[in-house]
């Protein structure tokens, strides 16, 4: 191993250690789910969540059974296929927020998100991505997906 080999081998191995000192107070799914996203992603503490929440809350209504209340809102109904195309080749950023659990919310990639959300949905039965002010994504644990471009 050459020097420049050695330097990017601990500095990946402090990343990682990072990563577990700030996953303390989360589940294995969320642990196993930020593995698996990889480099580029944030995830916030407790306190920033709690405000991202809401955000989120503030900007959108709720059903009783915590879906976004679609009816007060034009959305549209798609598939992941779909999903996944339109979203491919951007790098764009967006929220990860959970339904369940009290797990951070995480800042990755969403087409990142996109290639790997069987992993994202283990971690909560339902998930949102969300970019304040632009859209919400919501996956429902019974295939629904749903959206809403307040851009367009």
């Amino acid at each position: 191993m050459d020097k420049n080999e050695r330097k990017t081998r601990l500095q990946t191995l402090l990343e990682r250690q990072k990563l577990k000192n700030q996953m303390k107070d989360t589940s294995k799914l969320f642990d196993e789910c930020i593995v698996t996203l990889g480099d580029g992603i944030f995830v916030f503490s407790k306190e920033k969540s709690t405000e991202i929440y809401k955000t989120f809350e503030n900007e959108y209504k709720f059903t009783f059974y915590g879906r976004v209340e679609w009816n007060l809102y034009e959305c549209e109904e798609i598939d992941l296929s779909t999903l996944k195309t339109q979203y491919a080749k951007t790098d764009e950023t967006c929220f990860i927020l959970w339904s369940h659990g009290s797990d951070p919310v995480i800042k990755a990639k969403i087409n990142n998100v996109l290639e790997h959300i069987d992993i994202v949905m283990a971690v909560s039965p339902d998930v949102w991505l969300y970019r304040n002010n632009e859209y919400v994504i919501e996956i429902f644990h019974d295939g629904i997906i749903r959206t809403n471009n307040m851009k367009e």
